[in-house]
């Protein structure tokens, strides 16, 4: 049996093995810019630019899967550290064994201890896995993980914290696009907070759905006061309102206010999300492929949570054109991804895709070419990583004036 791959190049099934054996492991750090205003969260204001390392593993017999490691909390530096300390697990290897190639880095690299900041990197090779197999068999990531339960993606309108009437009209204009969920950041300050979440409640009218991000900024009592007052704008969750740690606080807060709480900072492992979940501390998870070890890691964690009866979305973690493909093949074959998925991507200034997406009444088809399904252009890839070098940036705040901590003094 011959199979077709992404380059148009037949392929036999036989001997799948030498054909997907691994060869070498390269990694670019790439930088593009962010359209509009920098965005402003609870830990302060943004770069206006969004930083990844893109991952090109290849096999033997000339295959290239591709991977994506947004650089939000590690550095770039620490990211292409940890790459590189896994280089020498992968040659050799067989792509399909993707789950003792994951395990050989955790336990034999010793990430086990460090995975917070290692899953970031190791996702990325372990997308670039799922893309090799998908190539080498002909067919897309999602009927490898359980074929399509849906075929179109929605997603959030991402809203950036301006004043209010610039919000408002922001969002009259993601409505016009066909946006159904709005997104937008509080735990900045308390008056701006309602300000913000009522013109965008009022844009978008009672019909469409309103989701709010405090990231952490408050304490339990500040929690429950701003949510009371924030219940009358109809939330379709509050996510992250405490501290990532607080999984008792979470559910003694989803107790006290009557809104559905969701737990993106708390649920960043596979252990946290047991853990979530065990502490009745959150209505909805929101999943991060790059937090959770790579795509079958996501699939865990969301079956974890299918279990418990949560449903889950996807985090905005993976931004560029690589990543918002793996989150199609997630969202398209996992049941319970029941909830619109976070991104960046329509405020980039470009992609390093030869084909970037574009959205249809704010959401995305899932792909059915081999693997991943997309390919980046390399002419991109080399601009956007002398864009990198120039200005030498990653993903950082600058903190609101002298507010350097969480739980923001005056909640």
């Amino acid at each position: 049996m011959t199979v077709t791959t992404r380059n148009g190049k037949r392929r036999s099934l036989r001997n799948t093995g030498s054909q997907t054996e691994l060869q070498d492991l390269q990694w670019t750090a790439v930088t593009i810019p962010l359209r509009g205003k920098p965005e402003r969260w609870a830990f302060g204001v943004c770069e206006p630019n969004l930083t990844a390392v893109i991952v090109e593993l290849r096999t033997r017999s000339g295959i290239s899967g591709w991977g994506e490691a947004i650089c939000v909390h590690p550095s770039v530096e620490v990211t292409c550290a940890i790459l590189n300390s896994c280089k020498s697990y992968l040659i050799g290897q067989d792509a399909f064994d993707v789950e003792r190639i994951m395990k050989s880095f955790y336990v034999g690299g010793a990430w086990h201890w460090h995975r917070h900041a290692a899953n970031w990197a190791l996702a990325a090779i372990e997308m670039a896995l799922w893309d090799i197999m998908g190539q080498a068999c002909g067919q897309p990531v999602y009927r490898l993980l359980g074929g399509a339960f849906r075929r179109a993606i929605p997603f959030v309108a991402f809203l950036f914290r301006d004043d209010p009437e610039a919000m408002a009209e922001e969002a009259k204009r993601f409505a016009a696009e066909g946006f159904e969920t709005f997104f937008l950041k509080v735990g900045i300050d308390p008056s701006d907070d309602v300000q913000a979440v009522s013109a965008v409640r009022e844009a978008i009218g009672p019909g469409r759905k309103l989701r709010i991000d405090a990231n952490e900024a408050w304490s339990h009592a500040s929690a429950v006061r701003m949510i009371e007052k924030l219940k009358s704008f109809d939330p379709e969750f509050v996510e992250q309102p405490l501290l990532a740690s607080d999984l008792e606080g979470m559910a003694l807060l989803r107790k006290r206010v009557g809104v559905p709480i969701g737990a993106d900072q708390s649920a960043w492992t596979l252990f946290e999300v047991l853990s979530v979940i065990q502490q009745q501390a959150a209505d909805v998870l929101v999943l991060d492929p790059g937090r959770t070890e790579g795509l079958l890691g996501f699939k865990k964690a969301a079956a974890i949570a299918e279990a418990a009866g949560l449903p889950v979305c996807t985090h905005a973690g993976n931004t560029f054109g690589i990543g918002v493909a793996a989150i199609l093949h997630l969202s398209a074959s996992t049941p319970n991804v029941l909830y619109a998925n976070q991104t960046y991507y329509y405020r980039l200034e470009g992609d390093i895709l030869k084909r970037p997406f574009q959205f249809t009444n704010g959401s995305l088809d899932v792909l059915d070419s081999p693997g991943l399904g997309v390919e980046p252009d390399r002419d991109k890839l080399r601009y956007y990583a002398e864009y990198h070098k120039k200005h030498e940036v990653s993903f950082a705040s600058k903190p609101h004036n002298d507010v350097t901590g969480l739980m923001i003094p005056g909640y």
